[in-house]
């Protein structure tokens, strides 16, 4: 089963999650959420992959702009199972948004808070 890891990441505490999640996967890609909306306008096309992972650090009890707006536009090919990955030092707040978004846009989701 192929994954792709779309990562944002503020002290690099969110990488590491992913990296240790790619490792446990198995064959599993990262991609910086920052490389892909740096290199043009989105909506950007998923890479095609059994399964999508957005993950993100949780800022003021939310998800940051970026990965929301990422979020929004990201086209998927085919129909992947979509996960979040929401790492914090604190409270993990309200950032099951991108569950809720993409359970009405493209089927289930299953948000993960890391503490």
């Amino acid at each position: 089963m192929t994954t792709i890891i779309y990562s944002f990441t503020g002290t690099g505490n969110t990488l590491a999650v992913a990296r240790q999640l790619g490792d446990a996967l198995g064959d599993t890609t990262i991609i910086p959420i920052t490389r892909v909306t740096g290199n043009g306008p989105l909506p950007h096309d998923a890479e095609p992959a059994d399964a999508i992972g957005i993950a993100f650090p949780v800022y003021y009890m939310d998800m940051p702009r970026i990965v929301v707006e990422f979020v929004h536009r990201l086209r998927l090919n085919g129909n992947p199972y979509i996960f979040g990955i929401a790492t914090c030092g604190g409270s993990p707040g309200g950032p099951s948004f991108i569950s809720t978004h993409s359970s009405k846009r493209r089927g289930p989701a299953s948000p993960l808070a890391l503490r």
